[in-house]
Formats: structure tokens, C-alpha cells, sequence
């Protein structure tokens, strides 16, 4: 409860913020993807952010907004003023077959099911595209999917790839061994090579906060078997916050030509990091601090204000 207090008022005292509503609507294309978020109130602004800095460069036929519940009318209407063909649905209202439900499961199910007919492209509210994102372009023109890389560092860049299950187990081994209690993600990973082997043989260590969905290469019932098969491994751990991004990362490694994205250019935020890449992932140990979030963000929100270098 502490924590989320914090992260709300850290959040609500970013004033410059506030340059996102004098910013010019996004313009949207019938043949552009579709962009698809999970939105609770205080993070809007962001979240405008997030969308519009991507929209720059690649233009959205539609934008799904999944509210958590603590939206009101008037954040739908700001969200409407912004972004083309929005849709708001509620998470109470998703079916999610038999995967869990929360932690960000009625996102991915969300992602899979408008896959069918379109690429979609996943954006947290906690991301900033500042320059132009030609992996995504490039993932795009060949409907080919991605996911951005986890937090990493130097010397984990061997594992910024594709791996076999064996391997992804492998990575994850020592730090299974070194905690009472792992975080669930650790404990799926490492029972990953114990899954059915016609469910699939690759796995990306990657962020499920900035990823893309291929158009027509994931379905419900292939993500459903997945986490039927973890949740027979797992039992009621499977249900736990951080499962979501381990099924998105499966999906998306076993999709064809699924990759992850260049890393460093596209990134979850270190202290280390650099200003001059494409995009990062600001997520919450980091948000706020060393100032890169704002400085990242006005570069983006001065470039909603002029012509944009390129669309599709």
C-alpha cells in the first residue's frame, strides 16, 4: 500500500506532464496497427505520452485502452481528444478463457485475440519512443513479431536472444537456488524445458510492456495450452503477478521470426543507459530518478508539435 501511495504521488507531481494536452491530436491510417494498452487513471497523461511518442513515426488504425476500472468519463474524454478510433473496454469485462485473470493477463489475451486480424503493437504507459524506431518498422513491413529486452546489463547481453528452453532454464538456475522464496517469473522459467514439446521449443527473456503481435500467428488456444501447462507445473503460483509477461515472451519467441529488439537502442532504463537511443522502458524502480523520463519525454512531445520525419 506504501509503495503504490508513493508511486502515486511521485506520478501526480510530474507537472511538465501536463505539456502532453497541448500537444496536436495523433492522426491514425487504415492500415496502420493497432495499439493496445492497460490504463489506470493516474498514469493518462503518461500513457498519451507513451502512444503519441510511438505515433510519431507509425500511425494506429485503432487504440484499444483496457481501464483498470478507475477511469472516469472525463479521462475518456481526453483519451478520445488524442487518439484516433479509441476504444475503452474493462478489464472486468474481458473473457479470459482459462488463463488467469489480473496481473495483466486481460492485456496479452486482448493482444492475441486482435492479433487475428491485425498487428498490434503493446505499449506501456511507463514507455517514451523519442527517435525513430526502424526495428519496428522493419518488424511491421515483415509482420514479424518483437519484444523488448528485460532489464539487462553489460555483461547479460549473451542473453539478449531467442534461446532454446534448456537454455532459458539454464540462465535462470542460479538465482532459483539462491532465494527462499523466487519470484514466480524465476520458477517459470526454469520449468519451461518440462512443458510439452509440441507446445513449443523457444523462449526470449524479454518485457512484455513493449512488444508486438504479428498479425495472424498467435491464437487464445495456443496461449491457453501454455498456461495450462505451466499452471500444472506451477499450481496457484501461476496465478501470481509477473506470469503474464512469461506467456508473452513464449508467444512471441515461438511466433515465426519472433526477435528481440537491438539492445541498447531499445531498453528498460539503467542508470548506465544513454540519451541518444530509440526507446526505454521507464519502469518503477527507475522511473522518476536521474531525470531521463523528463528529459526524454519533452524531446518526444516537441516532436508531436512538428512535422513528423516519417509515418505509415
Amino acid at each position: 500500500m506504501l509503495y503504490r501511495l508513493r508511486r502515486f504521488l511521485e506520478t501526480k507531481s510530474q507537472l511538465w506532464l501536463r505539456e502532453i494536452h497541448n500537444t496536436p491530436p495523433l492522426e491514425g491510417s487504415g492500415r496502420g496497427p493497432v495499439f493496445v494498452s492497460q490504463l489506470a487513471a493516474v498514469y493518462v497523461e503518461m500513457f498519451l505520452l507513451a502512444a503519441k511518442s510511438m505515433g510519431v513515426w507509425i500511425k494506429p488504425s485503432r487504440c484499444i485502452v483496457l481501464s483498470d476500472g478507475t477511469l472516469r468519463r472525463s479521462h475518456e474524454r481526453l483519451l478520445e481528444q488524442h487518439l484516433p478510433n479509441l476504444e475503452v473496454r474493462h478489464l472486468k469485462d474481458i473473457d479470459v478463457g482459462t488463463c488467469p485473470r489480473g496481473g495483466t493477463w486481460e492485456r496479452l489475451v486482448t493482444c492475441v485475440e486482435e492479433s487475428a486480424g491485425a498487428f498490434v503493437l503493446q505499449i506501456d504507459s511507463d514507455t517514451v519512443t523519442y527517435d525513430c524506431p526502424d526495428a519496428i518498422m522493419a518488424c511491421l513491413a515483415s509482420n514479424r513479431s518483437y519484444t523488448m529486452s528485460g532489464c539487462v546489463t553489460d555483461s547479460d547481453r549473451s542473453r539478449i536472444r531467442v534461446m532454446s528452453l534448456a537454455e532459458a532454464a539454464e540462465v535462470r538456475q542460479a538465482e532459483l537456488t539462491m532465494n527462499n522464496h523466487p519470484h514466480v517469473q524465476i520458477v517459470a522459467e526454469t520449468s519451461l524445458p518440462r512443458i510439452p514439446t509440441t507446445l513449443g521449443s523457444r523462449y526470449i527473456r524479454g518485457s512484455s510492456g513493449y512488444a508486438g503481435f504479428a498479425a495472424g500467428q498467435a491464437t487464445l488456444s495456443e496461449l491457453e495450452e501454455f498456461s495450462s501447462a505451466m499452471s500444472t507445473l506451477l499450481g496457484t503460483r501461476w496465478r501470481e503477478w509477473g506470469t503474464e509477461q512469461v506467456a508473452s515472451n513464449f508467444i512471441i519467441a515461438n511466433s515465426p521470426g519472433g526477435m528481440v529488439l537491438p539492445w541498447p537502442d531499445y531498453a528498460s532504463q539503467k542508470p548506465q543507459l544513454a540519451e541518444d537511443q530509440v526507446a526505454i522502458h521507464f519502469t518503477g524502480e527507475h522511473r522518476f530518478a536521474y531525470g531521463t523520463y523528463r528529459r526524454v519525454g519533452c524531446r518526444a512531445m516537441n516532436l508531436m508539435k512538428g512535422p513528423p520525419t516519417l509515418s505509415r
